[in-house]
């Protein structure tokens, strides 16, 4: 009985950490997202467009996806985080009222990005009526 007990336990153990490897793979993997996303904040006159899979082709998930550390400050998403909507953190509970909105946090991401990179920086080119 002991032996059975101990085999059980061993193959639990294998079969958990199979499951939590793999999960970590799949919120690590490039791919993974969406083609095409709709960003649109309550008050928005028109809400922006956001082609994610050609951004997905062209950078690492950390260069957009962060979270904070204990003190606050931004830090990179790794391939064990859940990637969480911005929405979640960049709120009205936020201390940062330059970033506490979806509309400031995108607009200080993508602007300083799309500069950098050469993309749209025209209201038009990502709001699309």
């Amino acid at each position: 009985m002991r032996n059975v007990t101990i085999f059980a336990t061993a193959v639990a153990f294998v079969f958990c950490l199979t499951v939590t490897d793999n999960s970590s793979t799949a919120r690590a993997d490039k791919g993974s997202g969406p083609g095409d996303m709709i960003l649109q904040t309550g008050n928005a006159k028109s809400p922006a467009k956001f082609p994610h899979k050609k951004h997905q082709e062209k950078y690492d998930c950390a260069t957009c996806h962060h979270k904070q550390d204990a003190t606050g400050a931004r830090v990179s998403y790794s391939a064990e985080d859940n990637i969480q909507k911005c929405i979640t953190c960049h709120n009205e509970k936020m201390d940062n009222k330059s970033l506490n909105t979806l509309k400031l946090a995108a607009h200080a991401l993508c602007k300083e990005c799309h500069k950098k990179d050469g993309g749209p920086n025209k209201c038009p080119e990502c709001h699309v009526k």
